[in-house]
């Protein structure tokens, strides 16, 4: 039937594009997270002194030469790079008040507050000390 494999053609679609749109909104995020530490990695420079850092200059640091290189090269495809320039674009520090920080731990003896979600209508919250982290990129925090 020719209506069923357009609606199903259509479905397709419509997944396709709400994923690529949920791709591009956690690209967003990621730019702005590179510009956050950047911008963390230049105030620390100046309280340890230039020369005492790895990274003091921009240009040096591997997120600014990736977003050096998609500009002047782009990503291979032409309209895949045109959404992540307008995305580099569009990523800007003013947002970022509105952004949650997605890449920071809380240091290790902090106290911190779980939320686990409601329970039977009645929120549930877990408090705790972070002991440690482990795994490979130290993403388990041990409480």
């Amino acid at each position: 039937d020719t209506g069923t494999a357009l609606r199903t053609c259509q479905d397709i679609v419509d997944v396709r594009s709400g994923e690529m749109r949920a791709c591009e909104a956690d690209l967003h995020t990621a730019v702005l997270d590179g510009r956050v530490l950047l911008r963390e990695a230049r105030q620390l420079a100046a309280l340890k002194g230039a020369a005492e850092t790895q990274f003091v200059e921009d240009e040096d640091s591997p997120f600014m030469m990736w977003e050096t290189t998609i500009r002047a090269k782009g990503v291979g495809d032409p309209d895949a790079t045109v959404a992540i320039q307008r995305i580099l674009d569009s990523a800007d520090l003013s947002d970022y008040p509105d952004h949650v920080y997605t890449k920071s731990r809380p240091p290790v003896g902090s106290v911190v507050k779980v939320d686990f979600g409601k329970v039977a209508g009645q929120e549930l919250w877990f408090q705790g000390t972070v002991l440690s982290y482990t795994g490979q990129h130290n993403q388990k925090a041990k409480m």
